[in-house]
């Protein structure tokens, strides 16, 4: 796959850091697979402040995800949430992950946080720097299965091995 080669070079400063974090989450929009009808768009919201929103902009133009166009939401207040089938949670917001984890119980929504280990906490997926220098996700199983969201085996290549 062309964003899973080029999201798992070796990242040499934070613009490829947060490309490398961009890249990943859309080969986990195309990797995973929802029970339900998503809708008439794929959304991605972001909650909190992160350069991977921009990323996120330049990559998904004219992109779709499933068949449908995705749309980029960017938020700061956990009440703002309306309908999304993924949430990027901001390291500057993980504090609010246990909430976020609430108020979307049951939901099909992958939830990916960019602070390492908050899968543990109920996230999906969380970034982590391996030993080698490349960007790769943890996965909490549990968290897909009780949101009824498939994960591909063509994840393999970047999940983190604990």
């Amino acid at each position: 796959m062309i964003f899973l080669l080029s999201a798992s070079h070796i990242c040499n400063s934070q613009t490829d850091e947060h490309l490398a974090k961009a890249l990943y989450l859309l080969d986990i929009t195309k990797n995973t697979a929802f029970a339900e009808n998503p809708g008439d768009a794929y959304t991605i919201t972001v909650i909190g402040s992160s350069p991977v929103f921009n990323m996120l902009q330049r990559h998904t133009a004219h992109m779709h995800i499933l068949g449908l166009p995705v749309k980029l939401k960017q938020i700061d207040d956990l009440t703002l949430l309306k309908s999304s089938q993924m949430v990027y949670l901001s390291e500057n917001k993980s504090d609010i992950l246990k909430a976020l984890l609430k108020q979307t119980s049951g939901q099909p929504v992958v939830i990916v946080a960019e602070e390492a280990g908050l899968h543990k906490a109920g996230a999906a997926f969380s970034f982590v720097l391996s030993d080698n220098n490349k960007w790769q996700v943890d996965v909490n199983e549990a968290s897909l299965a009780e949101r009824r969201i498939q994960l591909s085996k063509n994840l393999n290549e970047i999940i983190h091995q604990e």
